[in-house]
C-alpha cells in the first residue's frame, strides 16, 4: 500500500514539473486521461519530445506553412474566428437577395469578423460634414424662402457640382466592387416603381368608392395636436420654433440618403453604392406595400373635410371608366381619405435609417457620423411634429411612417446589410490599378436619378 502511493505521489509531481502546453494539447490528450486501463493500451495522440518528428509529412519548400490545427477538419476554422486577417473579405457579389460569399473561407463559409478592418475605421468624415452643411444651412434657406445669394450664382454652383459628380463616376476605380450589386439595384428599383404606380392606383379607388365622400364628415381627435394647442396657448414662446421654422423637407432627406450613396465615388464609407440604394428602393417598396394595405383596409375621414369635391371628378359608371381615371395622373397630394401611413413620412426615415447602418465614423463620442444620425432624427421629428398641426396628416400616421419604414428596413437586411459577412468591401492596396469603367451601369444611375424626382413628388402624400 506504501509503495503504490510513493509512486502515486511520484507521479504527481512529474506531471507537476511538466512544462503545461497550449489548449489545443489539452484537447488532444484529454482521451488519455479518460482511457480505462481494461481497455489496452492507450491512444498516442501525441508523442512529446524529438519523436513526434516522424510523424508529420515533411512539406515541399513551395507549399507554404501548413494548416493550423484549428482549422484542420472542414470549415470549423472559420466558425470558430480562425480566418486570418490575410484573407481578403470581399467577395463576387452573391445573387440578388443574398451577401456575397467568400471565396477564401471553406466550403463557402464567411469569414469572422476579425478578418476585416473595423468598418468606422474606412468611413471619413468628409460626407458627414457636407450632410451637416445641408441639413443645418442649406434646408432651412431653401424652406423658407431666404435669399443668401443670386439664381444665376446657385445654377452654376449645381452645374459644377454636377460635372464634378460626373467626372468622379467615369474615374471612379472600385467599379469592380459596384457591379455585382448593379443586379439587385435594378430589380428592386422595378420592383419599386411598380410599388408606387399600384399605390397610386389604389389612392383614386379608395377616394372615389369612399361612401361619405361628399360629406362633410368631421375629422378624428387628435390629442398631440390638441396637447400642442394647449401648450401654444399658454406659452407661445416654446411653441414658436415648431409652429415658424421647417427644418427640412422630403427634398433634403432624399438629397442626404443620395449623398451616402454617391460618396463612395469619394471613398467615404467601405460599403457598395449600388447595394445602399438597393436596400433603400427595397425598404421603400415594403413598407409602402404596408401603408397600401392600411388605409385600403379601413376607410378614415380627411384631417380636411369636403376635400373630395375639391380635388376629384365624379366617380365613372364603369369599371374600365375607374380604371382608365386611376393611371391618368400622379397624385402626389394623396387621397381624400386619411392614409394611415404616412408617405412622406416614410421616405424621411430611410434617411437616419441608412446613416445609422451604413455611416459610423468612430470615436470615443461617435464623431461626426453621430451628429449626422441626431441632426436627422431631429428634422424628421420636427417635421412630423408640423405635419400633424397641419391638419396634412394624423400624428398616428406620422407614428406609425417610422415604425413601419423601421420593421421595413429590418426586413430587407438580405438584399444588403453592412456586415463583414456581406456587404462590407475589401481594403484595396494603395496603387492598385483602376477597374474597367463599363458605360452600361450609366443608365440605371440615370433612372435612379430621374426616379427621384418622381420619389420626391409622390412622397408628398
Amino acid at each position: 500500500m506504501r509503495s503504490r502511493r510513493t509512486t502515486s505521489d511520484a507521479s504527481a509531481a512529474a506531471a507537476a514539473a511538466m512544462p503545461r502546453g497550449t489548449d489545443d494539447d489539452d484537447e488532444e490528450t484529454a482521451p488519455l486521461a479518460r482511457h480505462d486501463a481494461d481497455d489496452g493500451p492507450p491512444p498516442s495522440a501525441r508523442t512529446r519530445g524529438p519523436a513526434a518528428a516522424p510523424r508529420q509529412r515533411q512539406r515541399a519548400p513551395d507549399e507554404g506553412p501548413g494548416p493550423s490545427k484549428r482549422s484542420s477538419s472542414g470549415n470549423g476554422g472559420a466558425r470558430r474566428g480562425g480566418a486570418t486577417a490575410a484573407e481578403p473579405p470581399g467577395g463576387d457579389g452573391g445573387g440578388l437577395l443574398r451577401g456575397p460569399a467568400c471565396p477564401a473561407c471553406n466550403d463557402g463559409a464567411f469569414p469572422s469578423a476579425a478578418a476585416h478592418p473595423s468598418a468606422s475605421a474606412r468611413c471619413r468624415p468628409g460626407v458627414g460634414y457636407a450632410v451637416l452643411f445641408l441639413m443645418l444651412v442649406v434646408a432651412p434657406v431653401t424652406e423658407h424662402g431666404w435669399r443668401v445669394m443670386p439664381g444665376w450664382m446657385a445654377g452654376l454652383l449645381a452645374l459644377g457640382g454636377g460635372a464634378e459628380l460626373a467626372r468622379r463616376i467615369v474615374t471612379f476605380r472600385r467599379w469592380g466592387d459596384e457591379y455585382p450589386y448593379v443586379g439587385r439595384f435594378c430589380l428592386w428599383f422595378a420592383l419599386m416603381i411598380a410599388e408606387l404606380l399600384l399605390e397610386n392606383f389604389m389612392v383614386w379607388v379608395v377616394s372615389a368608392t369612399d361612401a361619405r365622400k361628399y360629406e362633410d364628415v368631421p375629422a378624428l381627435q387628435d390629442n398631440v395636436a390638441a396637447a400642442f394647442d394647449a401648450l401654444k396657448a399658454r406659452s407661445p414662446r416654446l411653441a414658436a420654433p415648431v409652429l415658424e421654422f421647417r427644418l427640412a423637407g422630403t427634398v433634403h432627406f432624399l438629397c442626404a440618403t443620395l449623398a451616402l450613396a454617391f460618396s463612395v465615388a469619394w471613398d467615404q464609407v467601405p460599403f457598395s453604392g449600388f447595394g445602399m440604394m438597393a436596400r433603400f428602393f427595397a425598404t421603400t417598396a415594403v413598407g409602402r406595400l404596408v401603408r397600401v394595405a392600411a388605409f385600403c383596409a379601413t376607410v378614415l375621414p380627411n384631417p380636411r373635410p369636403g376635400c373630395y369635391a375639391r380635388r376629384f371628378p365624379p366617380p365613372p359608371g364603369t369599371a374600365w371608366g375607374v380604371v382608365r381615371e386611376g393611371f391618368r395622373q400622379l397624385r402626389g397630394d394623396g387621397g381624400c381619405n386619411d392614409l394611415v401611413v404616412s408617405g412622406h413620412g416614410a421616405f424621411w426615415t430611410t434617411a437616419p435609417l441608412m446613416f445609422g447602418a451604413f455611416y459610423d465614423t468612430g470615436g470615443a463620442r461617435g464623431g461626426v457620423g453621430r451628429a449626422v444620425r441626431v441632426v436627422l432624427w431631429l428634422a424628421l421629428a420636427q417635421s412630423a411634429l408640423r405635419d400633424a398641426l397641419e391638419a396634412f396628416h394624423y400624428s398616428v400616421d406620422m407614428l406609425l411612417a417610422v415604425v413601419v419604414t423601421s420593421a421595413a428596413w429590418s426586413w430587407t437586411r438580405a438584399v444588403y446589410q453592412p456586415s463583414p459577412f456581406g456587404g462590407l468591401l475589401r481594403e484595396r492596396p494603395s496603387g492598385a490599378p483602376p477597374d474597367a469603367f463599363r458605360w452600361v451601369v450609366l443608365a440605371p444611375i440615370a433612372a435612379g436619378l430621374v426616379a427621384a424626382g418622381v420619389i420626391v413628388f409622390i412622397g408628398r402624400a
